[in-house]
């Protein structure tokens, strides 16, 4: 884990999240409210900016006049370093004997519709989904079915920040076993 900043003896983080829908901004709430009691949390008023410049000659003009205009109302904070967490991987091979690859991606199908997966895109390299696991997170998938000597072979690629990836590819793994299949590599 990265090293964190120490300002005024405090940890402190601009986190700038950018919901695409009314559920993950709800769920962005729901973090907040459980994290209030042990972190300051403060939404700032106003418009927050991040501005950039190749050099301080650039954007000293730019400070100079946005104090002279608008005073005390403007507080600025050297932004440092992005902190990002790793994403969490998981990834699996599956392979049926004397199957298809129209009755494997069926598979493919039923388990996303059982996970309420909801399918991003399709190219001929695959199909990417979203998955949501209720209290864990999301996941984002991507899903490739390929003939393979006289099998076919289901690719399965997960990412997320949470549990999400382990908690679905585990689910995924024993559901195609069930069917039949059987783990290549991982």
């Amino acid at each position: 884990m990265r090293s964190i900043y120490l300002v005024s003896g405090a940890v402190r983080l601009l986190v700038w999240v950018r919901y695409r829908s009314d559920a993950e901004r709800k769920r962005l709430e729901s973090i907040l409210d459980k994290y209030r009691g042990s972190l300051s949390i403060v939404r700032p008023s106003g418009a927050v900016y991040i501005v950039e410049a190749t050099s301080e000659e650039v954007l000293n003009p730019f400070i100079s006049e946005l104090f002279a205009k608008l005073g005390d109302t403007v507080s600025t904070y050297v932004v440092g370093q992005e902190y990002r967490v790793e994403p969490r991987r998981y990834s699996v091979r599956v392979c049926f004997s004397g199957l298809t690859v129209d009755r494997v991606w069926g598979y493919v199908e039923a388990f996303m519709i059982n996970f309420r997966g909801v399918l991003v895109s399709e190219t001929r390299a695959g199909r990417r989904y979203s998955l949501y696991v209720k209290g864990e997170g999301e996941a984002k998938a991507c899903v490739n079915v390929v003939k393979a000597g006289d099998g076919v072979c289901v690719y399965l690629e997960l990412e997320g920040y949470s549990r999400a990836p382990d908690i679905i590819g585990s689910r995924f793994r024993g559901y195609m076993i069930s069917l039949g299949g059987r783990v290549s590599g991982s």
